[in-house]
């Protein structure tokens, strides 16, 4: 029989996307109230049922949470759902510490972490955790990121996934990442590059008339684990500016081995720099992906710089 002992947290508040990795967040959910239930530590749980609903979740949460003092907020889900969250309690001015339990497709910002492969273990960690960790995340007019956001084919390879029949199918079958794929090669045959131009604070002004993607980076992972920018560390408090410019088809196709590889950041085609803050002049109304959901710029310049977020330290 588990005993719960004095020093873990007093009560847990759940926010889980059940649909999150093909319904895998329902299976974590279960895990985890069951054993919260053996130890006798009490908890709510709210369920999001449509997309965006994290926001308001949270801030009903957020409410409850900042009156009582040793609780644990969990998220259950995948990034989408964990931007949701973070940029929530950013926007409320708040910096209450977030556990996390990843259970999406790609889970790009918890590669970058040490966990346990048993979500019961990751769980007791965070229940006994007494330190928070501050970690980076992207600050712009359109809100913030958590590993990246990006202009260009990478987002028009998100805004295919999204409205992709298959996306549901390939996910119970622990095969979603696969969709991801399946549309970059689909996009390959319809995009159409554009002009944009950096600024960064380090004195930097590059224009690229045919920019194929734009992609600022908080995390070196990328669209489900690749692996984009080896060169960077979360931890670094720097961000990268990655563009991908000047390629046709036989480019992609010589460059997409070199990225598997982890040799392609000297690749002709490709521009990346490290910065603190930066400018990024785009085209209006362009199609952008953040986190990996896709949105729409609001302006035609965008300012990005480092923020930071509290997380249990595990």
């Amino acid at each position: 029989m588990e005993v719960r002992t004095t020093m873990s947290k007093d009560k847990v508040y759940i926010l889980v996307n059940e649909q999150s990795g093909g319904g895998k967040g329902l299976h974590l959910s279960n895990e985890v109230t069951a054993y919260l239930s053996r130890v006798h530590i009490p908890y709510i749980l709210f369920k999001t049922a449509y997309k965006e609903h994290a926001y308001s979740l949270t801030r009903r949460i957020a409410k409850e949470y900042c009156q009582q003092e040793n609780i644990l907020f969990l998220v259950i889900g995948g990034d989408g759902t964990l931007h949701e969250v973070i940029e929530t309690l950013v926007s409320m001015n708040l910096h209450i510490p977030v556990g996390f339990i990843p259970a999406g497709t790609g889970n790009d910002f918890s590669r970058y972490f040490p966990s346990t492969k048993s979500p019961i273990s990751h769980l007791k960690k965070l229940l006994y955790a007494k330190e928070t960790i501050q970690v980076p995340i992207l600050q712009t007019e359109n809100g913030i990121a958590i590993n990246s956001f990006g202009v260009g084919f990478d987002a028009q390879v998100v805004a295919m996934t999204e409205q992709s029949l298959l996306k549901e199918k390939l996910n119970k079958i622990g095969l979603g990442f696969a969709v991801y794929f399946i549309n970059v090669l689909r996009a390959l045959f319809r995009f159409k590059t554009f002009t944009c131009t950096i600024e960064t604070s380090s004195g930097i002004t590059k224009t690229f008339d045919h920019a194929f993607l734009v992609c600022v980076m908080n995390n070196p992972y990328f669209g489900g684990g690749i692996y984009m920018e080896p060169s960077l560390s979360l931890m670094d408090n720097q961000f990268s500016i990655v563009v991908l410019h000047d390629v046709g088809f036989k480019d992609i196709l010589r460059f997409i081995p070199k990225l598997f590889q982890q040799k392609h950041l000297n690749d002709k085609v490709l521009f990346n720099h490290h910065d603190i803050s930066a400018t990024l002049h785009l085209p209006k109304h362009a199609t952008m992906q953040i986190d990996g959901e896709v949105s729409a710029t609001k302006t035609k310049e965008i300012k990005v710089s480092l923020a930071s977020y509290p997380f249990w330290k595990i």
